[in-house]
């Protein structure tokens, strides 16, 4: 009390208005300022649920193409003529790149102009997702053209490492459905981590609680010898090898 007898003597009425003047104005500054962090965050993720649900309609529509694509493959593997329906399918894959353009625009920063004599929409380095949909488009016209297949699977292959993403160790690069397959898990190792943020894992945790203990266990002793989950398939026919390649 003492102590603050002595400042008032110093300051004054006048003096200790000021402070109090000061003392609010900072303190509004600091609540203005969570307050528009807190709107921007809001924003941020009122952006992000708009893109996700574009981005899982898109999504959807690379899945049911490639499922439709691993189906003929199977068919025309056993003996069946399905040209007009690989030939659809196939086109209907390259026009999903370019549709994809609009989710994923190319990435134009330090590119030194590459890709610009194609026009601006194609001015840049295509995004990863889009590299494992085109590898889906090549594997269908490896379908569709067998003179050239190897050729195909090749390009194939090509957009698939191209990505940097892991693939799996039973991916066989001389079949059209493993490739397939591989182009849907690049896919979804290109999309699903940055559109996923952790908050977001934290809320689905505490919705649907933790998985099981022994599912935990099971997981922890696997990553320890390395060994692919159960639903990996084994082998390359597993993974959709035939013994002719298709």
């Amino acid at each position: 009390m003492d102590t603050l007898h002595r400042v008032f003597d110093v300051v004054g009425w006048e003096g200790l208005g000021a402070l109090s003047t000061i003392s609010i104005a900072a303190l509004g500054f600091l609540i203005n300022g969570r307050l528009k962090r807190i709107d921007a965050q809001q924003k941020r993720y009122a952006l992000l649920v708009e893109f996700r649900q574009e981005l899982i309609a898109y999504s959807t529509r690379f899945f049911d193409l490639s499922a439709e694509g691993i189906a003929l493959a199977n068919s025309v593997n056993a003996g069946d003529r399905r040209d007009h329906d690989v030939a659809r399918v196939s086109a209907q894959l390259s026009a999903l790149v370019d549709q994809g353009r609009f989710i994923f625009p190319n990435y134009v920063k330090e590119t030194s102009g590459y890709g610009s004599h194609k026009g601006p929409a194609f001015a840049g380095i295509r995004r990863e997702p889009l590299d494992a949909i085109m590898a889906a488009h090549y594997a269908l016209e490896a379908l569709r053209r067998n003179a050239r297949k190897a050729e195909y699977l090749k390009d194939a292959n090509d957009e698939l490492a191209g990505t940097d993403l892991p693939l799996s160790r039973h991916y066989n690069p001389d079949s059209i459905r493993s490739t397939l397959m591989e182009a849907r898990r690049c896919y979804l190792n290109a999309v699903v981590p940055d559109t996923f943020p952790r908050e977001w894992q934290g809320m689905f945790e505490n919705l649907f609680g933790k998985v099981s203990q022994r599912k935990q266990l099971e997981a922890e002793e696997k990553a320890r010898l390395k060994v692919p989950p159960v639903n990996d398939p084994q082998g390359p026919a597993a993974a959709g090898g035939a013994p002719d390649g298709s």
